[in-house]
């Protein structure tokens, strides 16, 4: 048994014009509207792990300070 591989090739349509310049604005805003969105997912997946570093050095700081101005840090 031998095994054939046919491709299809597809020819581009002569009868389409180019874009118009609202189409082509168009297609550019939107193209940067999936980049936005794709930063904001970015930012979104970043913000809870940078919150919950950021509130637990707050903490440890906070305390440290507490015990500084209690006379438990030997400065």
């Amino acid at each position: 048994m031998t095994s054939t591989s046919r491709s299809v090739s597809i020819a581009p349509d002569h009868n389409t014009s180019s874009l118009s310049k609202a189409q082509k604005t168009f297609n550019s805003l939107i193209g940067k509207i999936g980049k936005r969105r794709k930063r904001l997912r970015d930012w979104e997946t970043v913000t809870p792990a940078f919150q919950k570093r950021y509130v637990v050095n707050s903490c440890l700081w906070r305390k440290l300070r507490l015990r500084c101005r209690s006379g438990w840090c030997i400065a």
